[in-house]
């Protein structure tokens, strides 16, 4: 049990770090390329189990492709952040209030 919760310990801890390195460069990058990072980021998010962080990454690529989130990424990052740190016990729920933080944010 104790081996599980450090994996997934882990797995938030580098998420997070991947997640402000490319937070800290989005506004430089076409969206394409933010789009498949944020893609990359869904990837582990699914394969570590984080299923909100995994819903709420594969919205913020949507709105990108749309380009509806160009003058909203501070929200979106804050988003994706606040569903990796969440315990993914009500994914749904979890991926849902997040979601939900972003349209209320952008107003």
């Amino acid at each position: 049990m104790q081996h599980k919760i450090a994996a997934g310990l882990d797995a938030r801890i580098t998420l997070c770090g991947r997640l402000s390195l490319l937070a800290a460069a989005a506004e430089t990058m076409p969206p394409p390329v933010l789009a498949g990072r944020i893609e990359e980021l869904r990837r582990i998010a699914i394969a570590e189990g984080l299923t909100a962080a995994a819903r709420v990454a594969r919205a913020f690529t949507g709105a990108l492709s749309e380009s509806r989130c160009r003058n909203s990424f501070t929200h979106w990052f804050a988003a994706l952040a606040d569903a990796i740190d969440c315990e993914d016990t009500d994914a749904d729920m979890v991926a849902d209030a997040c979601l939900a933080a972003v349209m209320v944010r952008m107003g």
